[in-house]
């Protein structure tokens, strides 16, 4: 049996690292011990990320309890 030849022609695009951030941009921000490299690069969040924005929402109860709630936005 033959191992099958793979061609990623996507992961040699010059603008690899840039979709890479895009992509994983939002995780690596909330896990900044995190880190994810490509060819020996890290991909950096800051990258994908030009400007962000939290709000806080409403307190959110569940069975007595209750618990602070916000979202982040974030864009290029």
């Amino acid at each position: 049996m033959r191992e099958l030849d793979r061609d990623f022609r996507s992961l040699r695009s010059e603008s690899i690292l840039q979709e890479l951030a895009q992509i994983f941009a939002l995780y690596l921000r909330q896990y900044p011990e995190a880190s994810i490299a490509f060819d020996r690069t890290r991909i950096d969040p800051s990258r994908a990320v030009e400007h962000s924005a939290s709000y806080d929402l409403p307190d959110i109860g569940a069975e007595g309890e209750t618990f602070a709630a916000s979202v982040e936005t974030a864009g290029t």
